[in-house]
């Protein structure tokens, strides 16, 4: 019977695939987001009231996702079409 460390090598190379698949967008997406809020950077309205609570703009988790994906699509497809097919 097998222990659980006696993993092969191909099940760590996926696994470390996957995590890099979903933390290289994201960590793409802070910083791209970050440089975009350098030169363009979030308006506050000059006034506070009930009707514009509700329009506050921010960067949120799936806008950074999306933006990361964007940018690191072309990426994984010439990495993907290149080692693994």
């Amino acid at each position: 019977m097998r222990r659980g460390g006696d993993a092969p090598w191909e099940i760590w190379a996926l696994l470390l695939g996957v995590i890099a698949v979903v933390a290289i967008p994201i960590a793409v997406g802070i910083l791209a987001i970050r440089i975009y809020r350098v030169f363009y950077p979030i308006v506050q309205p000059e006034r506070q009231s009930l009707a514009t609570l509700g329009l506050e703009e921010r960067d949120g988790f799936f806008k950074i996702i999306f933006i990361g994906w964007v940018l690191c699509a072309p990426i994984f497809y010439w990495v993907y079409t290149t080692y693994v097919i």
